[in-house]
C-alpha cells in the first residue's frame, strides 16, 4: 500500500497504535489485580471503566481543538503527558501506596487526555494521506491498533506467569514513552497546509453550532445513536475474566490469551476492510454486524471450553470491527469539513459510555448470572439498530461508499 510510503503516516500509526494497546493492556492488568485483591466485579467494573466516562465530558472540546488548532501539536502534548499519570500508578503499586485511591486518579486524567486528543490523532489521517486515502488509513490504522492488542495482552499473560503484576505495571508508562517519541517525530515531519490552518484559525463555530449541524443531519443523527450502542461492549467486558476464572477454568494468563483473540479478529477485519469496504461503508452492513456480534458474545458466555470459547470472542472481533469501521468511516465521510473534528468527537464521546458498562456490567456481574447480563445488554443493542432501520428512511439509504 503506498501510504506506507508517507514516514509521517508511518509514525502516526505506530505512536497511535501503541497508545491504543495501553488501553487495553491497562485493563488487563488491572482487572486481574482488583479481582485478586478484592474479589470484586464493581471495583474492575468501575476502576476500568473511568477513563471513558471523563472522555464524555472532554470529547467535544477535543473536537473543537481539532477545528481550531493545530492538530500535530495537540497529538503530541497529551501523548507525553500521558507518561505521567502512568508512571504515578506504577509508584503506587510498586510501595502500595493508596493503590484504589490513585488508579482512581490518573483514570480521570486518562480519560481526559484520551477526549482532548482523539479527534485529533483520528483526523491527522485524512490530513497526512488525503481524503482519497481515508479508508485505506483507517483500515491501516485498526489493524496495527488490534495487532498490539492481539500480541501485547497475550505476551503479557505469559510475562505474568514469569513476572509479578506489580513489575507489570511498568510496561505501561515504557510503551506511553514510545507513544509519545513516535508522535514527536510525527510533529517534525508533517508539514501542515497553511490553507487548512488558515480556516482552522478562522472557524468561529461553537460546540452547540456542531451539536446543531449533527442533530439536524438525520444520518449523522442516526450513526451518532449506533454509537452509543457500545455500551453493551463495555457491559460485557467485566464479566469476562469472571467467566474464564470461574467457567474456563484458566488463570490470568489464560485470560489475556482469551482477550487477545479478541483483537486478532479485528485484525482480520482490518486487512479485509479496504478490500470489502463497498460492502461495510452501509445501514444494512451496520444492522447485520451487530447482530452477528451479539450472536458471537451469547455463545461465548455458553461456551463449554477454552477452544469454543476463543472461537466465538474471534468472531465477535471480527464482526465488532466491522461495525465500528461502518459507524465511524462514514461519520468522516458525510460530515462537513468545518464540523468534522466535533463531529468525529461526538463519537468518541459516546464510546465514553464504555466507562459505564464497564461500571453497570460489573455491578449486573455480581446479582445475576453473565449469560442474562450479556443477553439483556445484547438486545438493547439489536433494538436500538432495529429501530433506526425500519423507521428512518435517510438511514436506510447510508452508503457512504458512493459519497
Amino acid at each position: 500500500m503506498s501510504i506506507f510510503k508517507n514516514k509521517a503516516f508511518v509514525f502516526l500509526l505506530g505512536s497511535s497504535a501503541l497508545a491504543f494497546s495501553i488501553f487495553f493492556i491497562r485493563l488487563i492488568l488491572i482487572s486481574w489485580y482488583i479481582l485478586e485483591e478484592t474479589d470484586s466485579t464493581f471495583l474492575i467494573g468501575l476502576l476500568t471503566g473511568l477513563p471513558a466516562i471523563f472522555n464524555i465530558i472532554l470529547a467535544p472540546y477535543g473536537g473543537k481543538f481539532a477545528d481550531r488548532f493545530s492538530r500535530k501539536h495537540i497529538f503530541f502534548i497529551f501523548r507525553t503527558l500521558s507518561i505521567v499519570i502512568f508512571v504515578a500508578m506504577a509508584l503506587s503499586i510498586t510501595y502500595n501506596f493508596n493503590v484504589i485511591l490513585i488508579i482512581l486518579i490518573t483514570s480521570i486524567f486518562m480519560g481526559a487526555f484520551i477526549g482532548l486528543e482523539g479527534p485529533s490523532a483520528r483526523l491527522l489521517i485524512a490530513d497526512i494521506l488525503g481524503k482519497e486515502k481515508i479508508i485505506e488509513g483507517n483500515a491501516a490504522q485498526e489493524f496495527f491498533n488490534q495487532f498490539l492488542n492481539a500480541t501485547l495482552p497475550a505476551i503479557a499473560g505469559f510475562l505474568l506467569t514469569i513476572l509479578s503484576i506489580t513489575l507489570m505495571f511498568w510496561s505501561l508508562p515504557i510503551i506511553a514513552l514510545l507513544s509519545s517519541i513516535c508522535a514527536f517525530i510525527t510533529l517534525l515531519i508533517f508539514k501542515e497546509n497553511k490553507k487548512d490552518e488558515i480556516l482552522q484559525t478562522s472557524d468561529n463555530s461553537s460546540i452547540r453550532d456542531a451539536v446543531i449541524y449533527s442533530y439536524k443531519n438525520i444520518q449523522i443523527r442516526c450513526l451518532l445513536i449506533c454509537s452509543v450502542t457500545i455500551l453493551g461492549w463495555g457491559i460485557t467486558q467485566p464479566l469476562i475474566p469472571e467467566y474464564c476464572r470461574d467457567k474456563l477454568g484458566l488463570d490470568g494468563s489464560g485470560y489475556a490469551i482469551i482477550s487477545s483473540v479478541y483483537f486478532v479478529g479485528a485484525m482480520i477485519a482490518s486487512i479485509s476492510l479496504p478490500y470489502l469496504k463497498k460492502y461495510v461503508l452501509n445501514s444494512k452492513s451496520i444492522f447485520l454486524f451487530i447482530i452477528l456480534y451479539l450472536i458471537s458474545v451469547i455463545l461465548f458466555f455458553i461456551s463449554p471450553n477454552f477452544y469454543i470459547a476463543g472461537f466465538m470472542i474471534l468472531l465477535s472481533g471480527v464482526f465488532h470491527a466491522y461495525w465500528w469501521a461502518g459507524v465511524l468511516l462514514s461519520l468522516q465521510i458525510i460530515s462537513e469539513e468545518r464540523f468534522k473534528g466535533r463531529v468525529i468527537s461526538f463519537f468518541f464521546a459516546t464510546l465514553g459510555l464504555v466507562g459505564i458498562g464497564f461500571i453497570l456490567g460489573g455491578f449486573l456481574g455480581t446479582k445475576f448470572n453473565s449469560i442474562v447480563v450479556a443477553s439483556a445488554s445484547g438486545f438493547i443493542l439489536f433494538a436500538t439498530h432495529f429501530v433506526l432501520y425500519v423507521f428512518s428512511s435517510s438511514f436506510r439509504s447510508l452508503d457512504s461508499y458512493k459519497q
